[in-house]
């Protein structure tokens, strides 16, 4: 498999920096080929965040770009309706941990050292981490195990913190 050239993955970052920034006012760069958008009240620009997403998937095909959105209360919780389904997911609010329950634990991206404890517990699948009670999980899991065990459960209040500069797009 032949890695896209530095060059390509710059102006495709760029390109999806700029698409991302004629939906929203607030562009955060993950990671080349993902951005994170605060669209909050702009769903009723076009009818509904379905179909925000629609327009967003259509206009990055009209410019060469495959895309997948993903929309939720949170960003973490966005980022994963991105990853893991179609090309337009909404999480409507207190659907969430029904919505990830059956994915895999490496959805929520948890570290190396706490997936092998959660290997070790027998935990597999993102439902099974959010049905273990809250008490005692900062013990056994750490603060890591406490914020991904809140994820789980479809609390995220993760937003976005480092917002692209107008004249960096």
């Amino acid at each position: 498999i032949r890695r896209p050239s530095p060059g390509l993955v710059r102006v495709t970052a760029g390109a999806l920096t700029d698409l991302a920034s004629s939906f929203s006012h607030s562009v955060q760069v993950v990671a080349p080929g993902m951005v994170l958008m605060d669209v909050t009240g702009h769903q009723h620009i076009h009818g509904s965040f379905e179909l925000m997403g629609r327009a967003i998937v259509d206009a990055a095909t009209a410019n060469g770009l495959t895309v997948r959105t993903g929309f939720a209360a949170g960003t973490e919780l966005a980022a994963i309706a991105a990853r893991t389904t179609g090309p337009v997911t909404v999480f409507i609010p207190g659907s969430e941990a029904g919505a990830i329950s059956h994915l895999g634990i490496r959805a929520i991206g948890p570290s190396p050292a706490l997936l092998a404890e959660l290997a070790r517990l027998k935990i597999s699948r993102i439902g099974e981490l959010a049905a273990l009670p809250a008490s005692g999980i900062g013990t056994r899991l750490g603060t890591e195990g406490v914020r991904l065990h809140r994820l789980a459960r479809g609390i995220d209040d993760s937003r976005i913190t480092t917002p692209v500069a107008r004249g960096d797009r």
